[in-house]
């Protein structure tokens, strides 16, 4: 507990746990009036979700303006007024919640389950960008609402920080350690995400084991790149050809023939590697949803589809969309911005059917949270200014300009590289890649548009999803970016969105006759590809033999940090040889950009002279002894004058005669400089 508690004690979560339950019973109140739930549990069950991104919008609004702590309490307040408002009887809408409650006690065991295997093993690693979200999850939580990029703070932050927001308020409220809240985040979010799906597939199948089949889809589904160690040797060899290797799969091997066979050495995975041959630089396992982002996107995305599915009032269906949709882009932009063209084409292609009628709640939607998605920060909102020249620019490659025509056109896996259409033996790489449901994709299309197309309301969503999918599969093929590994998620998304329709289709094909084959194909094929998440989910599990704090977190750190998080002025600069400073402190530092470090940061590394960290404005400086048995005595001293005070202070690892961490105050080397 030491080392998950800033507190040392799980008492102070208890206020976080609170702050749950009033968004929790805020979002049963939006979900009443205007939406029609035969099912109360499955209303608890989304009414979570929906609370959730209302307070976490509502935080990012209101953190520009108020105190932190506040940031993160009042908006649960206004969150449950708001569902009173919806509900109007609010006696009644308590006491409904609560029996809704107690018949969902299977959900919640089920999540909590999930919860403690999954925040197990995110304890034991640390990837998929731990040093960018935990200082950043830090900031948030001192009240940097918007965030200021935490290695400039002079310029606003291109990010989608939605899962940051929600990992923040659990360090501000629930008093966890910044890295210890990007874990404990991942896994509240993951096993949320399963329970959603099971709401979700119960709109479509009766059966327990139908919807058990989907759940394993959603979660396992994958590619099935091990499915080449099925070919000839000659043939495999030949591929190699076709398959130019990208990031840390081509730090693993020469050749695809080679890595095949070999485990993903990276920095920061479980005990026992994963295979390379179980991976896949197209499409991810929700099992391997370790960003945070990535699970986060998954749950909005469901949200969104279980929700208009119920609008009966389309006034109201029409504005928690919105705010579900504007959340999204703060989330995950990409694939806001599919969603945004599927349902423009949609409209434009309705219109001559006359379903744009039907579809008229849903553009409303679509219109109303574009100024949320544009003004409340994030990418868009950064990309918007910079456009403008409203701020500056300090990371051109990430904006425009850093997109091209690709051709030839090509399949983009982020570990295999572009995959050229041309290329017969591509394609076979290409396949295995996405996974070989893909081979009976356009039935699924088929399937979804079918129900798409009676023009029911309700079903808007199956067409949008439809087209922003196969927007999502097009768009890589004929476009390139700058970070070209960065453009295979719209490829992700259009996969993951097939295979789900694949899951639903699959009891359809099945029941009848003539379709039966197509049925038992798909059966096979989604079995294949669900494979890949199997074995890696079942190997990441020796991750939790191997408990960790956060990547470059040590136990040293977290003593540091229960003393000096959120004690320092919140405008203070904090210099540090690694970016822990920020995550300890929750304070920002200056490198300079997250990809562009100054030489003088570079210079300080090797000699942190007083007067030049006074210069450049930085108050404090933190000190870790790795750092320090490398600087020169004379650099040693200079860090001990008599100006200096320490803030905050660990005890000596062993062989040591100074704290392993320290954090000292520079501030008044500057005024007693100024006096002489």
């Amino acid at each position: 507990m030491q080392w998950l508690f800033r507190s040392g004690s799980p008492v102070g979560f208890l206020l976080w746990l609170v702050v749950m339950l009033l968004w929790w019973f805020g979002g049963w109140g939006l979900l009443g009036g205007g939406f029609e739930w035969k099912t109360p549990k499955y209303r608890a069950a989304t009414a979570w979700g929906v609370g959730l991104v209302v307070y976490l919008l509502l935080v990012n609004l209101l953190g520009r303006w108020l105190s932190p702590g506040m940031a993160f309490v009042f908006p649960a307040i206004i969150v449950v007024f708001g569902g009173m408002f919806f509900e109007r009887n609010t006696v009644f809408s308590l006491r409904s919640f609560v029996q809704a409650l107690k018949d969902g006690w299977k959900f919640w065991l089920a999540w909590g389950t999930l919860f403690f295997l999954i925040v197990e093993v995110e304890f034991g690693l640390e990837l998929f960008d731990d040093a960018l979200h935990i200082p950043l999850i830090s900031m948030l939580a001192r009240g940097y609402i918007p965030p200021v990029d935490y290695l400039n703070p002079h310029v606003g932050l291109p990010y989608h920080y939605g899962f940051d927001l929600f990992g923040a308020s659990l360090v501000r409220i629930g008093y966890l350690f910044p890295w210890a809240a990007f874990d404990v985040g991942k896994a509240i979010l993951w096993g949320y995400g399963v329970i959603l799906a099971w709401v979700w597939a119960s709109w479509y199948l009766q059966k327990q084991f139908q919807k058990l089949v989907a759940l394993g889809v959603m979660v396992f589904a994958g590619g099935a790149r091990y499915l080449l160690l099925l070919l000839p040797a000659p043939l495999l060899s030949a591929l190699d050809k076709t398959s130019p290797l990208w990031g840390t799969t081509a730090a693993t091997g020469s050749t695809l023939s080679v890595v095949l066979t070999r485990n993903w050495h990276v920095d920061g995975g479980p005990l026992l590697s994963w295979p390379v041959a179980f991976l896949s630089g197209i499409s991810n396992p929700y099992i391997m949803g370790h960003s945070g982002v990535t699970t986060l996107a998954v749950v909005v995305f469901f949200l969104v589809w279980v929700v208009w599915l119920r609008v009966r009032v389309e006034a109201k269906g029409s504005v928690l969309t919105a705010l579900l949709l504007g959340f999204w882009a703060l989330v995950a932009e990409t694939t806001y911005v599919l969603v945004l063209a599927g349902s423009a084409l949609l409209l434009i292609w309705g219109w001559k059917k006359r379903i744009w009628r039907e579809m008229k709640p849903w553009i409303v939607a679509v219109l109303l949270s574009l100024p949320l998605a544009l003004l409340q920060g994030g990418v868009l909102t950064e990309y918007l200014l910079r456009m403008l020249h409203l701020e500056q620019v300090t990371t051109p490659t990430f904006f425009a300009g850093g997109f091209s025509l690709r051709w030839p056109p090509a399949v983009v896996s982020a570990h295999l590289g572009p995959l050229s259409v041309f290329s017969p033996l591509a394609w076979v790489v290409a396949i295995a890649e996405m996974g070989v449901s893909v081979v009976v994709a356009p039935l699924a299309w088929q399937w979804g548009w079918q129900r798409f197309a009676r023009g029911r309301a309700e079903e808007m969503v199956l067409g949008v999803y439809l087209v922003s999918a196969m927007l999502g599969f097009l768009i890589p093929m004929f476009v390139r970016y700058s970070v070209d590994r960065d453009i295979a998620r719209l490829m992700n998304f259009g996969v993951f969105v097939w295979n789900l329709f694949l899951a639903l289709a699959l009891w359809q094909w099945l029941a009848q006759e003539k379709t039966r084959w197509l049925g038992k194909t798909t059966a096979v094929a989604l079995c294949l590809i669900s494979l890949s998440g199997v074995v890696l989910g079942a190997l990441q599990l020796t991750a939790i033999q191997h408990w960790t704090l956060g990547k470059s977190i040590t136990r040293y750190d977290a003593i540091v940090a229960k003393q000096a998080w959120g004690a320092l002025p919140k405008n203070a600069l904090v210099f540090g040889p690694e970016i822990s400073a920020v995550a300890v402190t929750g304070n920002p530092t200056y490198y300079g950009a997250l990809d562009h470090e100054l030489p003088v940061h570079k210079m300080l590394m090797e000699t942190p002279a007083l007067e030049d960290l006074r210069r450049l404005g930085f108050d404090f400086v933190y000190v870790p002894f790795e750092w320090w048995r490398r600087l020169s005595p004379q650099a040693q001293k200079a860090l001990q004058a008599p100006c200096v005070s320490i803030v905050a202070a660990s005890p000596p690892a062993e062989n040591m005669d100074v704290p392993a961490r320290w954090l000292i105050d520079i501030r008044q080397c500057a005024l007693e400089q100024g006096e002489k």
